[in-house]
């Protein structure tokens, strides 16, 4: 049975403007596939491994040229665990991930996770093509990705402000092969009841156009 993977990265549960609207588009996307179902995986409440020297090293074993003669990495119960958690990812048929804007970028539970998962050999090849070129293994699965911000996005004029939010998560995607990539964006989310409801109708709106293709 076909899985839509949703990576819930707020910790506010509930009362997530992100997660709220993700769930929505997942609810939308199975109603319109009943022969596919949700798993969500909160990473507020699984463990992450971290990613010791030895896993780096172990990482980077993986990704030497084959006539290059390397020891090989020594494996460890934390590398293993990575390797799970890579290999959970790329099962799933379709990628759904839900995010809040933390300065500027993303949660630092999310960044954790996608350092996790982005492994060669799992994800992406470990080797490159003849013009230096990786190549990702998530090719043909659609991703999704639900965005939520406090304000709207508009820096003044004379602000040398960027966001790093969704060109991050864009890139990665992309870089693991994912297509389509469509997006929803939430806000803004830091106003009177009111004006949140307001937004939440808008970006349900988006998240069922996106559900439905």
């Amino acid at each position: 049975m076909p899985v839509l993977l949703h990576i819930e990265s707020s910790p506010n549960g509930a009362e997530s403007a992100s997660a709220t609207v993700a769930h929505h588009l997942a609810k939308k996307y199975v109603e319109h596939r009943p022969k596919w179902t949700v798993e969500t995986v909160n990473l507020w409440t699984v463990r992450l491994p971290d990613l010791d020297a030895l896993c780096v090293a172990a990482r980077g074993a993986l990704m030497v040229p084959r006539n290059e003669s390397v020891p090989a990495a020594t494996t460890t119960p934390a590398w293993e665990e990575v390797l799970g958690i890579a290999a959970h990812f790329a099962k799933a048929d379709a990628v759904l991930i839900s995010m809040p804007m933390w300065n500027f970028g993303a949660p630092y539970r999310l960044k954790h996770y996608i350092d996790l998962v982005v492994q060669p050999g799992i994800t992406f090849d470990g080797k490159p093509d003849s013009k230096g070129h990786f190549h990702g293994k998530m090719t043909g699965k659609p991703a999704f990705a639900v965005y939520s911000r406090g304000g709207t996005w508009l820096p003044r004029i004379g602000e040398a402000l960027e966001e790093h939010q969704a060109p991050w998560l864009r890139q990665c995607l992309r870089f693991l092969g994912f297509t389509p990539i469509r997006e929803v964006f939430v806000e803004p989310t830091s106003l009177s009841p009111k004006m949140r409801a307001h937004t939440l109708a808008a970006a349900f709106r988006q998240a069922e156009e996106a559900a439905a293709l």
